[in-house]
């Protein structure tokens, strides 16, 4: 079969286009998709855990700043934080990136970046200056991700103290 010297200069001339990317709000109808995107990550799934956080995210009362991404009207990545505010003795409003997750053939598409950049964007219009996350420090692809987008290591020590005793029971 010979290949056409017009459809390669063609080709090269116009490269394929990445798809746009619409970041909305995120609906109950988007839960299959967040729960599929999540798992692939994961490795587990967390259906009840995301729902609740899906549901949380569409109270009235809280501050959201939970975020889907589209492209080609399916939802190829999702995001959800909040606003806090007196955290830990602070009284500055910080927003906090919880769970985040970009369907693995979108990835280097600018899928999180659109969400990211998006979220930022509504964080400083209700008057934050800070963004943060808790990151599994073996995560080097999120890390990576986030360093590109100018997030440095926070002078924050997190600790933790385990409830279950070594037979599995709960401490008391």
């Amino acid at each position: 079969m010979a290949i056409r010297e017009e459809s390669l200069s063609t080709a090269e001339e116009h490269p394929l286009e990445e798809p746009t990317v619409v970041v909305r709000v995120p609906f109950p109808r988007d839960l299959p998709a967040i729960v599929a995107i999540d798992g692939a990550w994961s490795g587990r799934e967390r259906k009840g855990y995301l729902e609740a956080r899906l549901n949380r995210a569409m109270r009235p009362s809280g501050i959201s700043l939970a975020r889907v991404a589209e492209t080609d009207g399916e939802v190829v990545g999702f995001l959800f934080g909040e606003v806090t505010r007196g955290e830990f003795g602070r009284t500055e409003p910080v927003a906090w990136i919880d769970t985040f997750g970009v369907r693995r053939d979108q990835v280097r598409r600018g899928v999180g970046s659109s969400l990211l950049v998006d979220f930022m964007n509504h964080a400083r219009a209700l008057d934050v200056d800070c963004v943060r996350t808790i990151l599994d420090p073996k995560d080097e692809e999120l890390t990576d991700f986030l360093e590109r987008h100018e997030f440095r290591v926070a002078p924050t020590k997190i600790v933790e103290k385990s409830l279950k005793t070594a037979g599995g029971a709960r401490s008391r």
